[in-house]
């Protein structure tokens, strides 16, 4: 059985193949040392999100596919719900809340899309809408939630909404503003 590790790790061996990148080259490229590397490569550990970026900057490989690979483990019920959603959505006029609401779903971002709830401590998340209250969710996520959380918003909100976001706030923290510039700054060197 394939886990995340190891399908991250093929993937980052495969783009290495192509571009003829050695390990020992990726690592000191990366700043990643070779141990953690090797690691890595062998699906032992999965990636972090700043290895990821190190990783897009040297193989060219977008860090959406790393992270894409890294957290493709929704439960089935939870791609379900996501799908149900995008189908009413295209649709309908109605907002993702209202649909949500009518899917009786009002708890969905919480629970279909499994986010901790270490980014909401002192938060009543219950009485959140997720259009109304979009800045603050993602503003709350990037600055305490887990990585995994910021994937499981990123395919409600959007990357691009995302990356908007950790740019433009004042309320996000520098070295989450730093990182998002970095992704933006690699995705305009991509496209030119």
């Amino acid at each position: 059985m394939k886990t995340a590790g190891t399908q991250v790790g093929n993937f980052i061996s495969e783009a290495m193949k192509q571009k003829g990148i050695r390990a020992s080259v990726l690592a000191r490229e990366t700043g990643i040392g070779k141990a953690m590397l090797s690691l890595i490569l062998s699906g032992q550990r999965n990636v972090s999100l700043l290895q990821a970026v190190e990783i897009s900057r040297v193989t060219g490989i977008k860090v959406e596919h790393l992270l894409e690979a890294k957290y493709n483990l929704l439960k089935k019920n939870e791609i379900e719900t996501v799908r149900r959603l995008k189908v009413l959505k295209s649709k309908s006029t109605l907002s993702n809340s209202e649909i949500l609401h009518q899917m009786n779903e009002a708890s969905f971002v919480f629970s279909a899309l499994s986010i901790s709830r270490r980014a909401f401590w002192e938060t009543n998340i219950s009485l959140m809408n997720m259009e109304h209250h979009e800045t603050f969710i993602i503003e709350k996520i990037l600055n305490f939630g887990k990585w995994s959380d910021i994937r499981q918003i990123s395919s409600y909100y959007g990357f691009e909404k995302i990356m908007m976001i950790g740019i433009q706030s004042q309320n996000i923290n520098p070295t989450m503003k730093k990182l998002f510039q970095i992704l933006q700054q690699n995705e305009h060197k991509t496209k030119n």
